[in-house]
């Protein structure tokens, strides 16, 4: 999971215009080996490069995709569909029935970086890559179709560009993980 999660932080930081980004788990191959990170390692940690779009979606459709791919993740026994996101977090419950009620005390990162209640009825602005947008990949059919613009920017690209400003790479704190809470 750390190595999702600073991939999202990385999209989210490279693309200053987003509040939240998302992606799924397939997307992180492996997590990142401890010492100086070279520009070759992006490959083995993003074996695909996807093109990311910038979407609006309120936050209750927000909530509804995550539940759904939560539901798909956990129940479809497809771990690859676990979404990860940066500037939003919450807590999840397994064991809670129904798929809406998944996903509790959810929270966005205001623009003075600092944590706030998440208001269903406010617009956000989400960097995802093109297919999560389209609606392509399992767990993620709620989302598409949208209407996504492109942002000229990719996943390894953007991971790149994180490395070559940040200089160091860490797995983000526990108070950034999109998880906060976990009860399965």
């Amino acid at each position: 999971g750390g190595s999702c999660g600073l991939i999202a932080w990385s999209l989210l930081d490279q693309y200053l215009f987003a509040d939240i980004a998302l992606i799924q788990a397939s997307l992180c191959a492996r997590d990142i080996p401890s010492g100086n990170f070279i520009e070759r390692q992006v490959g083995s940690l993003l074996p695909q490069d996807q093109d990311l779009v910038m979407v609006r979606m309120n936050g209750t459709s927000i909530l509804h995709l995550l539940n759904n791919a939560l539901e798909y993740a956990v129940e479809g026994n497809s771990p690859s569909a676990y979404p990860y996101t940066a500037g939003l977090r919450y807590n999840v419950n397994t064991t809670a029935t129904g798929a809406a009620n998944r996903i509790s005390s959810v929270e966005s990162m205001s623009a003075s970086k600092r944590w706030i209640p998440f208001v269903e009825s406010d617009l956000f602005s989400v960097i995802t890559t093109k297919d999560l947008a389209a609606g392509q990949e399992t767990g993620y059919k709620d989302l598409g179709p949208v209407n996504a613009r492109a942002t000229g920017l990719g996943t390894r690209q953007a991971l790149l560009d994180y490395v070559a400003e940040w200089k160091v790479l860490y797995v983000p704190p526990i108070d950034l993980y999109s998880i906060q809470g976990y009860i399965s």
